[in-house]
C-alpha cells in the first residue's frame, strides 16, 4: 500500500499501463549506483569525488548496480515476463552504511561522513526481488557484489 502521494501516482501508472497492455512488464527498481554517462551525476559518482559532505542515516534502500541492472533489463526483454517486477539488490542498507561499504572498496578511509535524518522521507523502503529471481533462475547479487561489479566496469 503506497505511503505517499509519490507512490499513489507510481501505483496509478502502473494500473494504466496494465490496463492498456496487460502483458506488459512494469519493472521497479531502487536506488541505482555507477557509473551513468549522465550529466547528472549518480550519488556513488558524488560521493567517490568529495562532493557528498552528509548522508540519510536511517534511510534504507536497496542500492542497486547500474550495470547490472541495464543488463538484467535487456536480458528480460526476450522473454514473456509479465506484470510488476522489482528488480533491485537483494539487500536493503542505510545511505550511510552503503557509503561506508562503498568508500572502503574504492580503498578510502574518509568516513564515517556526518549523518542526518531526512524529515518526510519514509525510514524504510525496502524492496524484496524474490520475484525476480526465480524469473531469471539465478541468486540476485547483494550489495558487495554489486560494488564489486562497478568498479570491474572502470
Amino acid at each position: 500500500m503506497p505511503l505517499s502521494v509519490y507512490g499513489w501516482t507510481k501505483l496509478l501508472g502502473d494500473m494504466l499501463v496494465r490496463r492498456i497492455d496487460p502483458g506488459a512488464l512494469i519493472v521497479r527498481t531502487s536506488v541505482l549506483f555507477g557509473r551513468s554517462g549522465a550529466a547528472r551525476k549518480t550519488f556513488s559518482e558524488e560521493l567517490l569525488s568529495g562532493t557528498v559532505k552528509e548522508v540519510h542515516v536511517d534511510s534504507w534502500r536497496n542500492a542497486t548496480s547500474l550495470s547490472w541492472f541495464a543488463s538484467t533489463l535487456l536480458r528480460l526483454s526476450g522473454t514473456d515476463a509479465s506484470g510488476v517486477l522489482i528488480l533491485c539488490s537483494r539487500e536493503s542498507h542505510s545511505r550511510a552504511a552503503f557509503a561506508e561499504m562503498l568508500l572502503r572498496a574504492h580503498g578510502r578511509q574518509d568516513f564515517p561522513i556526518p549523518g542526518y535524518r531526512p524529515a518526510g522521507v519514509p525510514s524504510d523502503l525496502t524492496m524484496s526481488p524474490g520475484r525476480a529471481g526465480l524469473l531469471l533462475g539465478e541468486r540476485i547479487p547483494g550489495l558487495e557484489e554489486s560494488i564489486a561489479m562497478e568498479m570491474e566496469r572502470g
